[in-house]
């Protein structure tokens, strides 16, 4: 077993002394700096004679090694930081075939100083150097790097398939243009390819594919959509002229004088642009009457469900076609309007930082979106447009409004009782109640309202229940039982004030 400490000389000049299993000096290591500024560490015998030299070495994937060589220069084997299973860090050197000779651990004495001792074939031959321990450190450094490497990773893999792939997908058809005008011996396959991509696009902004996918990851993309859309149409009616124009040359050669304006040329191109007119306009018109898949949940409401307009400021509402901010406009409805509600979507949305849900509208015959913020049902003027300006719970088609307090008088069995009930606007109730007699005792109530004059409620005792009561609505007042956890079964009445 084999020790190395560092020392100081008497010029303060740090090394590092190697000591055999006996105890005895067989060498020295001292860091030196060659001519470029690379640090090595040479290694001498116990005579001071120079027996080889070690070199800070990083392999491809950032792993730092020592890379032991003899006094000729050559490779005699490496030394590697490394972390056993209990997290003790050590040195693991290896000969020049790649196999473990021996291990450095760090140590320390009973008088605190510390050295560094080594274990297995410790021997000074041709193939060996006294074992310059390295940086323990470094299984860290790696580590570090490995996940700095996945990080990275992660990102492009992130990038290539939720920002790269959908871009070019529903590119495809400018990129096919753009490349089969480069590269002309290639045209007869890139133009139809980005005719292709045009007829893509179309379904895509309908079917939400790779669109939906890249306004999802990257939402700076939301105002570009419609941009690709009318670029990738061109570019697709573009490729479609000169695939059509090349197989009526082949056909049949140009008369001489005739310029790529020729009429046959105008004939074809008028054609396109008539189908590009008419893909466009068609988009407007599925758009405008909803008949393209909606990418969200949705949720019925009773047809023809009343509503108006309210906005903030009184300005015009827009309906768009579909439920999204970026979604183009059909109309702008005047504050104030009426309107018919037929169906809503199943999550809520911030828009100009109110939280609201968007609603399928008609307003005279036109079918779209609005924001369910800038939205009243009936003619409820009671609370300001923001949280959802009308109760999304539409089976009841009820108004929200805000919570109504209410205060009853009555009796349960043969003691009077003072009610303060609290009716929320989604059917819930809390309150309180108490026998005149004894105000110090209050018994806690939570229920609902399930219409038609029937409340049931809950009654704690502190944390606990202790009763369940079943009213029904009788001549303005509440009437019915209280079934106690302790079996009694009294009568309960409840009276507004």
């Amino acid at each position: 077993m084999a020790r190395s400490e560092m020392k100081t000389d008497w010029m303060g000049n740090k090394f590092t002394q190697h000591y055999g299993d006996n105890g005895n000096e067989i060498g020295r290591s001292e860091e030196k700096e060659d001519w470029t500024g690379d640090k090595f560490i040479q290694h001498y015998d116990e005579k001071g004679n120079e027996t080889g030299r070690s070199e800070y070495k990083e392999d491809w994937l950032g792993d730092k090694y020592t890379q032991h060589y003899d006094e000729k220069g050559e490779e005699t084997g490496h030394s590697e930081g490394e972390e056993g299973w209990l997290g003790d860090k050590y040195t693991q050197h290896y000969d020049s075939d790649g196999n473990e000779r021996a291990r450095t651990e760090s140590k320390e004495d009973w008088l605190g100083n510390k050295y560094k001792e080594t274990t297995g074939n410790t021997s000074r031959n041709s193939d060996s150097q006294p074992y310059s321990p390295t940086n323990d450190g470094d299984s860290e450094g790696c580590l570090v790097k490995l996940i700095a490497y996945g990080l990275v990773a992660a990102a492009v893999v992130w990038f290539v398939f939720s920002v790269a792939v959908p871009l070019i997908m529903i590119n495809i058809a400018a990129i096919g243009l753009i490349a089969g005008l480069s590269k002309r011996d290639w045209n007869k396959y890139l133009f139809p390819l980005s005719f292709l991509g045009a007829i893509y696009i179309v379904l895509d902004i309908n079917k939400g594919w790779a669109t939906k996918e890249l306004v999802t990851n990257v939402s700076f993309f939301k105002g570009a959509i419609q941009f690709f859309f009318y670029l990738n149409i061109t570019a697709g009616l573009v490729a479609a002229y000169f695939l059509i124009r090349n197989y009526l040359n082949q056909k049949r050669s140009p008369a001489e004088g005739e310029g790529e304006f020729s009429k046959r040329n105008l004939i074809v191109i008028g054609c396109l642009i008539l189908l590009g007119g008419l893909t466009i306009v068609g988009q407007k018109y599925f758009d405008a009457h909803q008949l393209v898949q909606m990418d969200i949940p949705l949720q019925s409401a009773e047809s023809g469900t009343s509503a108006f307009v309210q906005t903030k400021q009184g300005s015009k509402l827009r309906l768009k076609a579909t439920p999204s901010e970026q979604a183009a406009i059909v109309a702008n409805i005047p504050n104030g309007a009426a309107i018919s509600i037929l169906r809503y979507a199943d999550q809520f949305t911030t828009v100009a930082g109110e939280k609201g849900k968007w609603c399928q509208v008609n307003y005279n015959g036109m079918i779209g979106w609005a924001w369910g913020g800038f939205l009243k049902l009936g003619d409820n003027d009671d609370y300001l447009p923001g949280d959802g300006g009308i109760d999304y719970n539409l089976e009841q088609n009820k108004v929200r409004s805000n919570p109504q307090k209410k205060s009853y008088t009555g009796k349960v069995g043969n003691s009077d009782a003072q009610y303060e009930l609290v009716w929320n606007s989604d059917g819930t109730i809390d309150g309180i109640y108490h026998n005149p007699k004894k105000p110090n005792v209050t018994y806690l109530l939570k229920g609902k309202d399930w219409g038609n004059g029937k409340v049931l409620l809950t009654e704690f005792t502190g944390d606990a229940v202790s009763a369940n009561c079943e009213l029904l609505l009788q001549n303005n007042c509440y009437a019915g039982t209280m079934n106690n956890t302790d079996g009694r079964v009294l009568q309960m009445t409840m009276c507004l004030n």
